[in-house]
């Protein structure tokens, strides 16, 4: 069942399920940078206690800093991006965009919005894309948990396309193809 608060604009700040991130920070490694952590999102023991979390999250002015410049301080990684999904989209979309044109490995959870401009934009330039079959349950403010009512995509960026691939395996209910 789809939780009103998800389809209303009450709040953005949606968590990441642990489910689909364990994979990617098994394949990837530890998180480097999370420029816009959900305010909840690291109050489980599981996300307080380690490698989901990331080196560096920031939850406010994450479009407004340097991802390389936070990548670079905690000695290298990869970011993980779970964008607030309102109207601010797009601007999330051109900061994948232009983190991957630095040289920045990145990997994003985004609705799988294939029509929209800003698909097009953090799609481009050889990304691949793992779609993720069925709704996600996301976790929302005080513990609220609610499916998501629309698809859901994993975006990527970077020089580990293989190890990409074998987490989308490892998500549960999701396919992958390259863009």
């Amino acid at each position: 069942m789809i939780g009103a608060a998800l389809l209303s604009s009450e709040s953005d700040q949606w968590a990441t399920p642990a489910r689909v991130l364990r994979p990617f920070v098994a394949e990837l490694g530890r998180i480097a940078l999370d420029p816009c952590c959900a305010i909840h999102a690291h109050t489980s023991p599981e996300w307080r206690a380690g490698p989901l979390n990331a080196r560096e999250c920031w939850y406010a002015d994450g479009l407004d800093q340097s991802w390389a410049a936070a990548v670079e301080g905690v000695g290298g990684g990869w970011v993980w991006v779970n964008p607030p999904y309102g109207r601010a989209l797009a601007a999330w979309a051109d900061a994948c965009a232009e983190a991957a044109a630095l040289g920045l490995e990145v990997v994003a959870l985004v609705p799988a919005r294939t029509d929209t401009a800003w698909w097009r934009t953090i799609t481009r330039d050889r990304a691949l894309v793992g779609f993720v079959a069925g709704r996600l349950p996301f976790e929302g403010p005080a513990g609220v948990r609610a499916g998501a009512p629309f698809p859901s995509a994993l975006i990527y960026h970077g020089r580990r396309p293989l190890r990409f691939a074998a987490a989308c395996a490892r998500v549960p209910a999701s396919v992958w193809a390259a863009v």
